[in-house]
C-alpha cells in the first residue's frame, strides 16, 4: 500500500504532511475533503530547507488545525513535542449502524 492509501489513526505518533494546489484550496479542504495530497507520514523529526525565495514571498502552512505564515524562511525543524488528551461525546451508535 502507497501512503496515499493509508489511513489516517490518530493517536499514532506520527504527523502527516499534505500538500495544497494553493492557499485557497487549503481553506476549501474543510468543506469539500479531497484537496491535499499526502506527501510523508512519520514519527521525524522533520528539517524542511527552503529554497531562496523573492523579498515578499511568504509561505503558508497549518499546525493542527492552525493556519501560519511566515516570510522568506531559511529552513523549519518539525517534531513531535507531547500528546494531549482529547474529550469526546460517546459515539451514537443509531447514526453509525
Amino acid at each position: 500500500r502507497t501512503i496515499v492509501q493509508e489511513k489516517q489513526l490518530t493517536g499514532d505518533r506520527e504527523l502527516e504532511f499534505l500538500s495544497f494546489p494553493s492557499v485557497t484550496s487549503m481553506g476549501v479542504e474543510f468543506a469539500c475533503h479531497g484537496r491535499a495530497r499526502r506527501i510523508n507520514q512519520g514519527r521525524g523529526p522533520w528539517k524542511i530547507l527552503f529554497k531562496d525565495l523573492s523579498a515578499h514571498a511568504k509561505v503558508y502552512f497549518q499546525v493542527d488545525g492552525e493556519f501560519f505564515q511566515m516570510a522568506r524562511p531559511d529552513f523549519v525543524t518539525i517534531e513531535h513535542n507531547r500528546t494531549v488528551q482529547v474529550l469526546a461525546a460517546p459515539c451514537d451508535k443509531h447514526l453509525h449502524a
